[in-house]
Parts: structure tokens; C-alpha cells; sequence
């Protein structure tokens, strides 16, 4: 089965392996010490922060797996970014159960903001998505399923973008709906 651009059973798969290796990633960030994530948060495609990203990559059995360098490393910055930020080492990790769309609407990210998040081009979605998760961190989001933006990162355009929007206004809907059943009690 596949959907309108032909890409489904792809996006299956590389989802089925990031649900394996984000989560992981998120835990191993989530046990450096405050250099190296540091390092991971500053960025960890060049310098000191590419030996903690090859590190990170090596721990979690990933190494081999990365095609766009580039790509991978925006996701592990946007991790480490969103990983709380501890003197010592092992924090909490970042990766959670709340829908990614949800956490955005959670935040307050608007309906321009998440057009202009979902429209970016694949070539500069890991930008996109640092900056989004600089905002996220900024504002205390809680941990969220960091799978999806692994996804939006990484596989581009397409399912990944209408599973953010989907749950970003489910989750608006639901605030709206219990809003309105609090005024009517």
C-alpha cells in the first residue's frame, strides 16, 4: 500500500529504525557528562562536537547507518538541545510519549509558525528544527516523541508533516473542548 507520492513503505521503514535509535540517542545525551553535550548542543558537525557526535553515533549502534551526515547531526543537536541541562551527568531524557504536534501546541507555537515549520525545504529542515527546539527548550516544553522529528528531519516531506499538523490540532481541539466543557460546569 502506498500513499500519494509512492513513499509509504519507506517512511515505514526508516520510522521502524528511528524508533529504535532516537529513543536510545535521547538516553546516551541524556548520561554525557555537561561537556560533551554541550558540545552536542553548540553543534556536532565540526570541532569538539563531532568527536561527541561520532561517540554518540558509536554507542548506539548508528554509525554505519548515516547517510546525510548533516541531517543526523541536526537531529542529535536538536536532542541535545532539548535535553535538561545538569552540572552532572544523567538528566532526564528528552524523547517522551506526547505527540510532537501536541508538544508544539502545548508551547503556544501558532498556526504561521507551524506552516512556516512544516513548508521548509528538505535541504534546510535540520536548521529548521534546531531552531524549533531551541524555542521548545526555551520554554520548558517536556519531553516529547522525538521519533517524529527525527522523521521530519530526516524522510522529508510528506507523512511526517501531516502527522504534526494531525496532532497539533487534535491537541487544539481538545484544549478548546475542555475549555468550553469548564465554562459550561
Amino acid at each position: 500500500m502506498s500513499n500519494d507520492n509512492g513513499h509509504e513503505p519507506a517512511d515505514r521503514r526508516r520510522r521502524g529504525y528511528l524508533q529504535t535509535v532516537i529513543p536510545e540517542m535521547a538516553r546516551e545525551i541524556s548520561r554525557f557528562e555537561p561537556g560533551p553535550a554541550a558540545q552536542l548542543r553548540r553543534g556536532p558537525a565540526k570541532g569538539a562536537g563531532a568527536v561527541a557526535f561520532w561517540q554518540l553515533l558509536g554507542k548506539v549502534g548508528a554509525a554505519g547507518a548515516v547517510r546525510n551526515e548533516d541531517d543526523w547531526a541536526a537531529v542529535v543537536q536538536a536532542i541535545a538541545i532539548l535535553t535538561p541541562r545538569c552540572r552532572r551527568f544523567m538528566t532526564k531524557s528528552a524523547h517522551g510519549p506526547t505527540p510532537m504536534g501536541r508538544a508544539l501546541d502545548d508551547r503556544g507555537i501558532g498556526d504561521v509558525r507551524l506552516a512556516r515549520f512544516l513548508s521548509t525545504r528538505q535541504r534546510q529542515r535540520g536548521e529548521a528544527a534546531v531552531r524549533m527546539c531551541r524555542r521548545l527548550a526555551a520554554s520548558g516544553a517536556e519531553p516529547f516523541d522525538l521519533v517524529t522529528l527525527g522523521c521530519y528531519v530526516l524522510a522529508g516531506p510528506g507523512q511526517t508533516d501531516r502527522r504534526i499538523a494531525r496532532e497539533f490540532y487534535q491537541a487544539r481541539e481538545k484544549r478548546a473542548a475542555d475549555a468550553r466543557e469548564k465554562q459550561n460546569d
